[in-house]
């Protein structure tokens, strides 16, 4: 009888050490997992979107009431300085589409992204410029992105085909 007793003893304590272990992984897992920064995500996100469209959509200084857009369509098509001139700068020179739409980005981004201290990597991919590496690419000088990157794109449709504007903000 004693035998038979403690084999009903054993078999309990081995159930017990199996619901205490379920109850350990099921705290882990369920309750101390990390916080997902839900939040933090959208507004990156939001972010970059909001920006690539205002970028796009800003009427460029002193070159006839044209859009950044307009500029960078332009410079892609008619490579490498494009064809609209725009008026006189502060500095006595007149610049092409390509000069004005990459001072107009320039200026944006450091305004707000860079001001903000925000690491990111803005990219205009034009069909057929890949391998010759004329991309234009505006990043900050100390870019690193160790944490998450939101990426979005806005495609500019051009007589040579789409135009890829690509923005990066890591957080």
């Amino acid at each position: 009888m004693k035998s038979k007793a403690q084999m009903e003893i054993m078999g309990l304590a081995i159930v017990v050490v199996l619901l205490t272990l379920a109850v350990l992984f099921t705290i882990q897992f369920v309750y101390l997992k990390p916080e997902q920064d839900v939040k933090g995500s959208f507004e990156t996100s939001q972010l970059a979107a909001n920006t690539i469209n205002a970028i796009l959509q800003t009427t460029s200084s002193n070159c006839y009431g044209h859009q950044v857009k307009k500029l960078i369509s332009n410079c892609a098509v008619n490579p490498p300085t494009g064809t609209i001139r725009c008026d006189v700068e502060s500095d006595n020179t007149r610049k092409y589409s390509c000069e004005k739409a990459a001072d107009e980005i320039r200026y944006m981004l450091s305004q707000t992204l860079l001001d903000w201290k925000l690491s990111y990597n803005f990219t205009i991919i034009i069909p057929g410029y890949a391998d010759n590496n004329n991309d234009f690419t505006f990043t900050p000088a100390d870019f690193k992105c160790s944490g998450e990157r939101e990426s979005k794109l806005a495609p500019l449709q051009t007589d040579i085909g789409t135009v890829n504007v690509r923005l990066d903000i890591c957080s």
